[in-house]
């Protein structure tokens, strides 16, 4: 279970769809179960991580060298055999639901894509052949808006408070995900866009 005035630290540097998903499906959980917003978030480069590395009140999303079922650490880069960010956060989600009455959706086959393209890369997860070719055109294209937007709303530090981030784009996805049940869809992904758009003109 996510904890009160929890800081979620993330990759730096251009946003992965993987880790902004990863990210918004923790504040989406933790508003679902304890009604509480309180979440801030932090961008860190990977050389910079170890500096971080001491705080108590850390969650890691794509970013610390490490993964674990404690909710503190979904990070898949010491370990091929790992799925993506957003696949290791809706895993513990589904093992922290078993006892509660509001279950998350089943993984789509949209997220497994998703996965598979972040861990192998763009030919491997097309030659899995679970979305069309034109379902691959519109995906890049909302993921290449959607991080483009995050990376620049961050450059221009709009939400910048001392070095943490306490509402970001990452909170407007997670209202999105909460109110679809949390399927990754492409009807998702084009509200997500839709509702930066309007949120961050």
């Amino acid at each position: 279970m996510m904890y009160r005035d929890k800081v979620i630290i993330t990759p730096g540097g251009k946003p992965r769809m993987a880790d902004i998903l990863g990210v918004s499906m923790l504040i989406s959980y933790a508003t679902q179960t304890s009604g509480d917003t309180r979440y801030s978030v932090m961008r860190v480069e990977h050389k910079d991580a170890v500096a971080y590395s001491g705080r108590t009140d850390a969650v890691w999303v794509g970013i610390g060298g490490k993964h674990d079922y404690s909710g503190r650490f979904f990070d898949r880069h010491h370990d091929d055999k790992l799925r993506c960010s957003m696949s290791l956060v809706r895993d513990w989600v589904e093992r922290d639901c078993m006892c509660s009455p509001r279950r998350v959706t089943n993984e789509g086959r949209l997220e497994i894509y998703l996965d598979y393209l972040d861990r192998h890369g763009q030919l491997a997860a097309n030659k899995l052949g679970i979305i069309t070719q034109y379902k691959r055109k519109q995906l890049y294209e909302i993921s290449k808006q959607i991080t483009l937007h995050i990376e620049r709303m961050w450059t221009e530090g709009a939400y910048v408070y001392g070095n943490k981030y306490s509402w970001t784009p990452y909170h407007s996805i997670a209202k999105v995900l909460n109110s679809n049940g949390w399927g990754i869809t492409m009807f998702t992904l084009e509200w997500v866009l839709d509702g930066l758009c309007i949120d961050f003109p």
